[in-house]
């Protein structure tokens, strides 16, 4: 076998892209044979010369065999916007690689998180505080929810969307929410188990999940969680009792 040969790098690279590798460095920058090995296996682009890391043809077609393969694409390619997209499209992981830039722009990020939610993990700092763009990412995966920025893990409607899909990331909840019943319910409800991570104020009033489970909401007077629904219980059981009252009085 000569890695010098180019009709012999072919053939090995038709069994094999990988191949690329053992080639000569002539022929790693011989468009035709990194075109091939490319198409074979996309992260064989690692190997491939610089300038052919640098071409967009040659790019389009290692990510499209695997969008991992934008890793080891040229800095101006990775803050391309269609080439970053279109590799996040098939593999979520591949905005890890792309520009600070791209991964600060909504129409990038939504992108991969349509494929994965928890890409959330790779966009900016902006958009994990960015309630649609996070909305989304825990609708698709709760597990979005354990890069979502700490305003918006005090969010319910955000915390509720990623409960629906996994109750085990009740883990990343702000407190308040950790001690929300419903939060806690329809976290229990799709993993009994997630109960470990409630808040106290849940625990105290239900000591097993399959309590809370069955359970309509509860106020107690002494749960600070319950923001202003104490006074309306209140005020329903005293209409309650002055009926009872009533009754007996007949």
């Amino acid at each position: 076998m000569d890695w010098n040969n180019k009709e012999d790098v072919l053939f090995a690279i038709l069994k094999n892209g990988n191949s690329l590798q053992i080639a000569s460095e002539k022929l790693k920058d011989d468009k035709e044979v990194v075109l091939s090995a490319v198409n074979d296996w996309g992260w064989s682009l690692e190997f491939a010369s610089d300038r052919l890391k640098d071409d967009p043809e040659v790019v389009k077609r290692a990510i499209k065999q695997n969008g991992g393969a934008l890793e080891f694409a040229s800095d101006r390619l990775k803050d391309d916007p269609k080439i970053v997209i279109e590799a996040c499209k098939n593999n979520s992981e591949a905005l890890k690689w792309a520009s600070d830039k791209l991964k600060d722009s909504f129409e990038v990020v939504i992108e991969a998180i349509k494929n994965d939610g928890r890409s959330l993990k790779w966009a900016s700092d902006k958009l994990k505080n960015n309630k649609n763009l996070v909305m989304e990412a825990c609708k698709q995966s709760g597990g979005a929810l354990s890069y979502v920025s700490h305003e918006l893990r005090n969010n319910k409607e955000v915390v509720m969307e990623a409960m629906k899909n996994d109750g085990y990331f009740l883990i990343y909840a702000s407190e308040r929410l950790k001690n929300d019943f419903e939060v806690v319910k329809t976290a229990c409800n799709n993993f009994k188990y997630a109960f470990e991570f409630a808040g106290d104020k849940i625990k105290e009033q239900f000591l097993i999940p399959e309590t809370l489970l069955n359970s309509e909401k509860k106020i107690t007077k002494n749960n600070q969680w319950s923001k202003g629904n104490e006074e309306k219980a209140n005020a329903w059981n005293d209409k309650v009792n002055s009926n009872k009252a009533n009754d007996l009085e007949r």
